[in-house]
């Protein structure tokens, strides 16, 4: 599978998802709405399982370390925030 056909799937729908355009998720912003659109959007990827973590770095154009670092925060979120798990939850059927 290919990163990028995968990519062009999911960041419409979390964009439609969090009302967001996708240039905004992909931006370098610390908004809170954008860095938890980011989350999902690195949740998402990685759950393809020919992706890997470099894989969503590159495609996001951040460090592997940030992929980390949302991914934590998505786990953090899918505990803790109702409206975020039912996005995830509609868009990963």
């Amino acid at each position: 599978m290919k990163a990028k056909p995968v990519l062009k799937r999911i960041l419409p729908a979390v964009a439609q998802s969090f009302g967001l355009a996708e240039n905004d998720i992909m931006s370098h912003s610390r908004k809170a709405e954008l860095v938890d659109a980011r989350s999902m959007t690195v949740a998402l990827l990685l759950s393809h399982p020919q992706l890997r973590q470099q894989d969503a770095a590159r495609l996001l154009d951040i460090s592997q370390a940030a992929v980390s670092h949302l991914l934590a925060r998505h786990q953090w979120l899918m505990l803790t925030d109702k409206a975020y798990r039912e996005r995830y939850e509609a868009i990963n059927r």
